[in-house]
C-alpha cells in the first residue's frame, strides 16, 4: 500500500498509503455501537483531515487520508477492531480452510447490496481481485495478492486475470488457492485493495471511476457527497442499503483538509470541528489539553533517496546525510506529537521472536545515526568522487507540519555538508504523490502505514521488482532475503530472515528512516467508541457514537 499516509505518504503525508467484526451478524461492530444518543438530534461529526483526497478507486489509491476515507465507503470480506483481530464482514464466518492451508472457502453474506440497489455477491470480490492484479491496472498493490495462484504469471503478463486463484464457485461462494501459506491473508481480504467492484459500475464509468462523488457507489456504512475531485470539503452520508445499517449511528461525516496546525486549532475551540491534529510548538502547548489524545501509530516516516540519481548511489553521501541528521530533533522539537525516533524501515509492536518473544525492533538494535564529525567525514569521501558541490531538490507535501520538517533538513544539511544544496520543492498532496511515484525527485518525504502487521510489508518496499519501490534501490542480496521471508512457511525462519532484511537496508541506507508516528490531536470527548488501529486503515466510525 503506498501511503505520502501523513508526510506526503498507504504512503502518507505529514499533516502524511492501505475490515471484520463478531460473526455471521457482525457481532463484534454490533456490540460496540448499540449504544444509542442519549437525544433524537442527527447525530454529525466535523472531521478534520490534512490532505486533499487521491483517487477512490480501491484498486490503484496509495494515501492514508484517502485510504481512511475508502474504508467507510466500502465493506471487505473482512473487518479489524482496534487490535487488528479479525471478525467476518461481508462474509458470513471465517472461511474453511484445507489441511496444507492453500486453499480457503468463503461463504459470502446474502441480501447485502450495493448503494444503488444492486446485490453484493462472490463475483464482485472476484472481479475486485482481477482488476487489483492486472497489469493494466498499474496498482501499486498488487504485490500483496502474490502467493495466491498464477498471480506472477499475470503480473508478468503470462495469463490472463480471469485465471487468477481467487474464484467464484456460485454467487455467494468464493475459493481462495494459494501457492504458498498466507497468514495474514484475512487481514488483506478486509484491505483497502481487496474489497469487492462492482464490474458493470466500474466498466461503465471507465477512466472517470472514482474521481468524483458521482463515480463511485458503495458497499459500506457510508456514501460520499459534495466532493469534486479537487476539492477540500466533501460529506459521509449514512448509506441506508448497507446491510448493517441499522448499527451505524453517526448519521454524517463533515469533513474538511485544514494543513495549518493553527487554524484547525481554533476551529476546534470555537466548536465548529470535532478534531485537530497539532505538532510542533503547537503540540507543546497543548500536550495537557483535557481534550488531548496522543494514538501510536504503526507508520514509519522516512527520507527516500532516488537511487536512479547518480550523486545519491554514492553511498558515503547517503550516510553523511543519514548522520547529519538528528532523528530526536525531528521528534522532539519538529514534530513533537511524540512520536519516536527510529533508524528501522519496520515499525514496532508488529511482530515478535517466535522463540524469544523479542520485539522485531528491540531485536533489530539499530540506533539512529548522528554525528556530525561522522556526516562530514562521508561528506568528503563522497566529495572526492562526486565533485566539491551537489545539488539536490527534497521533494515534500504543502502541510505545515511537512514543510517544516524539510526546512529543518535542508538547514542540517546545508549547514552541516558545505557544498551540498538542497533546494525544497513543495507541492500539494496529490502532485506531490504522484512526482515521486514517476520519480521526478532526488529526496523525498513519505511515509508507510503496513496494511496488515508484518515486516515483510515493510521490507517489501524496496524488493528491485516491487511496485511500490519509487526509491529504484536495487540489491539483490536484500531482493533475496526477502523473496525467503515471503516464501518461508517456518514462523521464525521468516523471521530471521526479516530480521536480516531490515539490517541490510539500515547498513545500505537505502532509505532513510525517522521517525514511527504517534498521532496528537484535540479530540472531542463526544464521540465515543471510534475504533482506531495501529495499522492498516486508521480510523473507523462504524463502532462510534455521540454521546
Amino acid at each position: 500500500m503506498k501511503k505520502f499516509y501523513r508526510i506526503t505518504g498507504l504512503i502518507t503525508t505529514l499533516s502524511l498509503i492501505l475490515v471484520a467484526c463478531g460473526n455471521g451478524d457482525n457481532g463484534e461492530q454490533n456490540s460496540q455501537a448499540t449504544t444509542q444518543s442519549s437525544n433524537d438530534q442527527e447525530e454529525v461529526v466535523n472531521w478534520v483531515v490534512g490532505t486533499e483526497l487521491s483517487s477512490l478507486d480501491t484498486s490503484v489509491l496509495n494515501q492514508i487520508d484517502t485510504s481512511n476515507v475508502a474504508s467507510h465507503l466500502q465493506e471487505g470480506l473482512y473487518w479489524e477492531d482496534k487490535n487488528n483481530e479479525v471478525h467476518p464482514a461481508l462474509a458470513e464466518d471465517l472461511p474453511q480452510i484445507s489441511d496444507d492451508q492453500l486453499t480457503y472457502t468463503i461463504k459470502v453474506k446474502k441480501g447485502a447490496k450495493w448503494s444503488n440497489g444492486d446485490p453484493i455477491t462472490a463475483h464482485d470480490f472476484v472481479y475486485g481481485i482481477q482488476r487489483l492484479v492486472d497489469p493494466e491496472t498499474g496498482s501499486g498493490h498488487a504485490y500483496l495478492a502474490r502467493p495466491i495462484e498464477n498471480v506472477p504469471e499475470i503480473q508478468a503478463g503470462e495469463k490472463s486475470p480471469e485465471e487468477v486463484g481467487f474464484k467464484a464457485l456460485d454467487d455467494y461462494t468464493i475459493e481462495v488457492h494459494l501457492t504458498q501459506p498466507m497468514p495474514h491473508l484475512l487481514n488483506m481480504l478486509g484491505y483497502t485493495p481487496f474489497y469487492p467492484l462492482n464490474k458493470d459500475f466500474v466498466k461503465k464509468q471507465g477512466e472517470a471511476f472514482g474521481t468524483n462523488s458521482d463515480t463511485v457507489i458503495s458497499s459500506g456504512p457510508y456514501v460520499i457527497q459534495d466532493w469534486d475531485g479537487t476539492n477540500q470539503e466533501w460529506t459521509l452520508v449514512k448509506n441506508d442499503k448497507y446491510f448493517n445499517a441499522d448499527k451505524i449511528d453517526i448519521e454524517k461525516i463533515h469533513t474538511q483538509v485544514i494543513k495549518e496546525v493553527a487554524t484547525g486549532v481554533n476551529l476546534f475551540e470555537a466548536g465548529e470541528v470535532d478534531n485537530a491534529p497539532i505538532s510542533g510548538e503547537l503540540a507543546q502547548q497543548y500536550v495537557d489539553h483535557p481534550e488531548a489524545k496522543s494514538t501510536p501509530r504503526g507508520a514509519v516516516y522516512f527520507l527516500n533517496f532516488n537511487h536512479k540519481n547518480n550523486a545519491l548511489q554514492n553511498h558515503d553521501l547517503r550516510l553523511a546525510i543519514d548522520y547529519a541528521i538528528d532523528n530526536q530533533t525531528v521528534v522532539d522539537q519538529i514534530i513533537a506529537n511524540r512520536s519516536q525516533a527510529t533508524a528501522s524501515l519496520v515499525p514496532k509492536d508488529i511482530a515478535n521472536n517466535p522463540k524469544t518473544g523479542q520485539e522485531f525492533v528491540e531485536d533489530s538494535d539499530l540506533d539512529p545515526r548522528v554525528s556530525t564529525d561522522q556526516a562530514q567525514s562521508h561528506w568528503k569521501k563522497a566529495q572526492a568522487e562526486l565533485g566539491d558541490e551537489v545539488n539536490l531538490t527534497l521533494l515534500v507535501g504543502d502541510s505545515e507540519g511537512t514543510k517544516r520538517l524539510a526546512e529543518y533538513i535542508q538547514g542540517q544539511l546545508q549547514n552541516n555538508l558545505p557544498g551540498l544544496k538542497v533546494n525544497i520543492n513543495v507541492q500539494p498532496g496529490k502532485s506531490a504523490l504522484e512526482a515521486k511515484s514517476k520519480g521526478n525527485y532526488d529526496l523525498a518525504l513519505s511515509g508507510w502505514v503496513p496494511g496488515y502487521a508484518s515486516p515483510s510489508n515493510l521490507l517489501e518496499l524496496l524488493q528491485s521488482d516491487s511496485d511500490n519501490n519509487d526509491s529504484y534501490y536495487s540489491n539483490n542480496e536484500y531482493d533475496e532475503l526477502v523473496n525467503k521471508a515471503i516464501n518461508s512457511i517456518d514462523d521464525q525462519e521468516r523471521y530471521d530472515y526479516e530480521l536480516q532484511a531490515n539490517q541490510l537496508a539500515y547498513e545500505d541506507v537505502a532509505i532513510l528512516p525517522l521517525y514511527q508516528s504517534s498521532d496528537l490531536e484535540l479530540f472531542n470527548s463526544r464521540i465515543k467508541d471510534l475504533t482506531e488501529r495501529p495499522v492498516g486503515n486508521e480510523y473507523d466510525f462504524r463502532t462510534a457514537h455521540i454521546d
